[in-house]
This record gives C-alpha cells, structure tokens and sequence, in this order.
C-alpha cells in the first residue's frame, strides 16, 4: 500500500471492532493520517493485527504513531 491517505485513525489501514487481521509480506509506504494518528495503521477496540515480514516506512501521522496507532488494549504482534 502506497500513498494511501485518510482525516481519521488509519491512514493505510484501520482495524476496529473485534475484528482479527494478519498481514504478510506487505509493504506501507508514504502513507498518512492527516488529522489522526497512525499514519500506516491503526487498530482499536478490541482488535487485534498480526504483520509477518511486514515493512513500515516513511509514514505520517497528524498526531501519533506515524508508523502504527493503538488505542484501547488493541494487540499487536510482529514477526520477522
């Protein structure tokens, strides 16, 4: 995912609800929350995401987290 935008959490992705989501092998790149945070990703109530071999980079973010966002004991697990 490439210059993705978005005003809200999760300029590239947003995970909420009880949603369970698994990237692999993905690449979030120039990505961008213009007045949230998370640039590349961001994940709440009581969502999980799980990134395998994933790369994050040159994201932005208006408040926080340019890369990833959590908000709300969301887990996160990254591998490789």
């Amino acid at each position: 995912l490439q210059g993705c935008s978005s005003p809200s959490f999760g300029g590239a992705v947003h995970v909420r609800g009880n949603a369970q989501v698994s990237l692999t092998r993905c690449d979030l790149f120039a990505c961008s929350s213009t007045r949230d945070a998370g640039g590349g990703l961001g994940v709440v109530a009581n969502a999980s995401l799980t990134l395998r071999s994933c790369r994050l980079h040159d994201n932005r973010a208006f408040t926080a987290g340019g890369a990833l966002a959590l908000d709300h004991d969301a887990p996160v697990t990254a591998a490789d």
